[in-house]
């Protein structure tokens, strides 16, 4: 009569059939893959200084994919210390006249437009501090973005955060008074000490994010 051996739960064995079963995760660093006896040659990464890629190896060690670093990010911050009351008329852009950190990529033409260099896809966001209601939009090279249109219906906060996606190299951004408001009054005048009486700031941030 033949015994089945009965199959074994314990840890040993499920971590054998673990090592079996996963692919092997090897962190290579470029710069001394080529040095690497267990590496086949068609398993070489180029060879470039200080930077990682991540390979995956089957049990049987043959190349399955390698994954490239991501791309730099890129970003600016601008900002109004709202040390003056600006009076912005449908059309008109708000003033960023001050910069926060940035890697150069994204920089200002003048104190309210600003300069994309790359096509690709930008992550905005921007708070102003108004007394009066009033709505505020992205402008992309002279073309409202009517999906980013925001407002507030009293003297508050605008803020707004959207993604927009620019097809020409030095695309051109600016945060306008839409043109052809219908508020009752369609100037907005920003505030100065919203909350307390110390300057509240205003800002414009923008990240690069493909």
């Amino acid at each position: 009569m033949i015994k089945w051996k009965k199959k074994c739960n314990c840890i040993k064995c499920k971590q054998k059939i673990i090592d079996k079963t996963l692919p092997l995760i090897h962190l290579i660093n470029e710069c001394d893959v080529s040095n690497d006896s267990n590496v086949s040659n068609d398993s070489k990464v180029s060879n470039v200084s200080n930077r990682k890629s991540i390979i995956l190896y089957s049990p049987e060690k043959s190349l399955l994919k390698p994954l490239q670093p991501s791309e730099p990010l890129y970003y600016s911050n601008f900002y109004n210390q709202n040390d003056k009351i600006q009076i912005i008329n449908p059309g008109e852009s708000i003033e960023f006249p001050c910069n926060g950190p940035s890697n150069c990529f994204i920089f200002r033409l003048n104190d309210s437009q600003f300069n994309l260099t790359l096509i690709g896809t930008y992550e905005i966001y921007f708070h102003v501090y108004i007394e009066t209601p009033g709505q505020l939009v992205i402008n992309l090279n002279n073309i409202d973005l009517l999906y980013t249109l925001s407002g507030s219906s009293h003297n508050n906060v605008i803020t707004a955060h959207f993604l927009i996606t620019t097809q020409i190299i030095n695309s051109i951004i600016s945060i306008n008074n839409p043109n052809g408001t219908q508020n009752t009054d369609p100037v907005i005048k920003t505030f100065q000490n919203n909350g307390g009486v110390y300057l509240t700031t205003s800002h414009l941030i923008i990240k690069k994010i493909n």
